[in-house]
């Protein structure tokens, strides 16, 4: 196996992950956006990733989440830790949370994380957003998709307007609700992991982000709010 130096040097004037060795980043839902997530930023080099989701893999997961057909039937928390290891070696390490998060789940995050909100209802979302806004200077990404539709939303939770407004926007009201068949296609899981991504890495250099992107990959319209 290489050095994780020599396994990132291709990158390494646009993410070092040895400078940035505190990064700890916790994907809530390992579904269509959280398991190409999670994914992507073992690729990137990120240290300590902890991944939690209570469900399976099942057969239809497959097109669109970051699962094989060796998969279905188990744990999306382990069957992503493996398939990690398999596609990043010299990535850091990685903690499985095999839960449901309550109000009542106790959780470990600490000033400086970062949490990754994708999982797939508003009841879960507002339970660990409010578990994260409650400490000072953790950062939030959350990731919605519908169709070849996503908008991704990004903040650090000593930023009052922006938790506000983000409060605002957990509405099921607003949810993005296309026709089964027209759900989720992965090619548009690609592009919200990758967005999702960017967004670690500017806020690990302390580079400006927009606090909103919304992309269809339909006609290529988009929309960024600072």
């Amino acid at each position: 196996m290489t050095s994780a130096i020599d396994a990132f040097s291709r990158q390494s004037e646009l993410f070092e992950p040895s400078e940035y060795g505190q990064v700890r980043v916790h994907v809530f839902g390992l579904g269509t956006i959280g398991s190409f997530t999670a994914f992507c930023l073992a690729k990137m080099g990120i240290r300590l990733l902890e991944l939690y989701d209570f469900d399976m893999v099942e057969l239809h997961n497959v097109s669109n989440q970051f699962y094989g057909v060796a998969d279905v039937g188990r744990l999306k928390t382990a069957a992503l830790s493996d398939r990690i290891a398999e596609a990043a070696p010299d990535a850091g390490e990685v903690v499985v949370h095999s839960c449901v998060v309550t109000d009542a789940t106790a959780l470990d995050i600490r000033r400086h994380d970062y949490v990754i909100l994708a999982v797939d209802n508003f009841e879960g979302r507002s339970i660990i957003f409010d578990k994260a806004r409650a400490v000072p200077g953790v950062n939030v990404i959350d990731g919605r998709m519908s169709g070849e539709f996503f908008r991704v939303f990004s903040f650090n939770t000593l930023d009052r307007e922006r938790v506000d407004k983000f409060a605002d926007s957990l509405n099921p009201a607003a949810t993005m609700d296309d026709p089964c068949g027209q759900r989720s296609i992965s090619y548009n899981a690609f592009a919200v992991a990758s967005v999702i991504a960017a967004q670690v890495k500017k806020m690990a250099k302390s580079e400006p982000y927009p606090y909103e992107v919304d992309f269809s990959l339909r006609n290529y319209s988009s929309v960024v709010e600072d």
